[in-house]
């Protein structure tokens, strides 16, 4: 292994870790939902020709709303106003909504647009994004308004989550355990372990984390699922990580963290995210697949069988994905396969590179910003994609 990896700095104390409300005592509460869409309705915004005002949230409640404003058009053309709606329902819960929409206003008049948002859930921490620009098929480019407006404070629609949960505080984390669960039995040890799990991540990445992470753990996947909205053992989101901790499901320390800290770099694609966060797993130590349909089994070993059927994905193709985790994405192959190949860039080319192209390269499914993707990597790397992947290839040392 050609990089060193140091040990984590310290351990938490156990005695410093002490619980506190969810809201200091030093900051002040949002807003009423009510006050912020008065606010909202009292704004002008300008571009050219183009002038948008009273702007109206509706009613703000569950299932579907509506967003208005009024468009005028000073100008001896015609323009077309793109509109995205954002509906994000805050805490950590999953459901997101979000559509585009495209409005023609006609020279020389004003018109009263309409369109729908929808909320599925929602909390006290509940926001809508409004976007005005360009339409551009399912999105809007050249955006001249992009603004997050908070709708979830004092709404009777809002439920809060956290009321179900003991809370405790370290460092880093806002752990939540689910009230007289196993999680908040242990919920001081599961602090330190985390506290620990951080640091060493960071001092892998070379990546100082001084942020904060949310740890929410739940009993079992029905009350995770019924709260949330996910499927699943756990995710992170946001800064925010959602686990089930029980007797017989206990995430490894570090999948998830990896997720936040090394997403503080930026959003690359989905071979770099989920890669990494399988790599430093085993690297520190964890059953990384365990969860991942090959417990007991290590990347490599893995990676080889799969080489040797046949099976692998192409890195061309893998290096375009989007997500991996679901049907189409071969989850069982494209998590080793990514920590994989992972494990050779940082290892082969060293962490300065990794963390170069992690910040660089965007996930898309653009088919001209993938293409950018691949040249950006030529140039980090001072190699394409195929001769990466015969290098790694060969570097994999299967047995026969």
């Amino acid at each position: 292994m050609s990089h060193q990896m140091h040990r984590a700095r310290h351990y938490l104390a156990l005695g410093a870790l002490l619980l506190r409300p969810t809201l200091a005592a030093t900051q002040n509460p949002p807003d009423d939902y009510r006050a912020v869409s008065a606010s909202f309705a009292r704004r002008v915004i300008a571009n050219g020709d183009l002038t948008v005002a009273r702007m109206e949230l509706g009613v703000v409640a569950l299932d579907t709303n509506r967003f208005s404003a009024l468009v005028t058009n000073s100008g001896d053309a015609p323009r077309t106003l793109g509109l995205s709606l954002r509906a994000v329902p805050g805490q950590w819960v999953a459901s997101n909504w979000q559509h585009s929409y495209q409005f023609e206003i006609a020279a020389h008049s004003e018109r009263r647009i309409d369109a729908a948002y929808v909320f599925r859930r929602m909390t006290p921490e509940a926001t809508l994004r409004i976007v005005l620009g360009t339409p551009a098929g399912s999105d809007v480019t050249q955006r001249f308004f992009d603004t997050t407006v908070a709708v979830g404070h004092g709404n009777p629609a809002a439920t809060d989550l956290r009321k179900s949960f003991d809370t405790l505080s370290t460092e880093h984390f806002d752990v939540y355990a689910w009230r007289g669960s196993l999680s908040a039995a242990r919920m001081p040890a599961i602090a330190v372990d985390r506290e620990r799990a951080l640091r060493r991540i960071a001092d892998v990445l070379a990546s100082p984390f001084d942020g904060r992470i949310r740890l929410v753990l739940y009993p079992d996947s029905a009350t995770k699922t019924t709260q949330t909205g996910h499927i699943g053992d756990g995710f992170a989101s946001n800064g925010t990580i959602v686990e089930i901790y029980n007797d017989s499901v206990q995430l490894d320390p570090y999948h998830e963290v990896a997720h936040i800290v090394a997403g503080r770099l930026g959003s690359p694609p989905a071979m770099f995210d989920e890669g990494f966060a399988v790599y430093v797993s085993q690297l520190l130590g964890a059953d990384a697949l365990k969860y991942l349909n090959a417990p007991g089994k290590t990347v490599g070993e893995v990676t080889c069988g799969y080489l040797r059927s046949g099976q692998l994905i192409p890195l061309s193709r893998l290096f375009r994905f989007t997500d991996i985790g679901s049907d189409s994405t071969a989850a069982s192959i494209s998590y080793p396969e990514s920590a994989s190949i992972t494990g050779f860039l940082i290892e082969r080319y060293g962490g300065e590179r990794f963390r170069d192209a992690y910040a660089k390269l965007r996930r898309t499914a653009s088919a001209e910003e993938q293409v950018a993707n691949e040249r950006i990597f030529d140039a980090i790397y001072g190699n394409d994609l195929a001769e990466i992947e015969r290098a790694w290839k060969t570097g994999l040392a299967c047995s026969p």
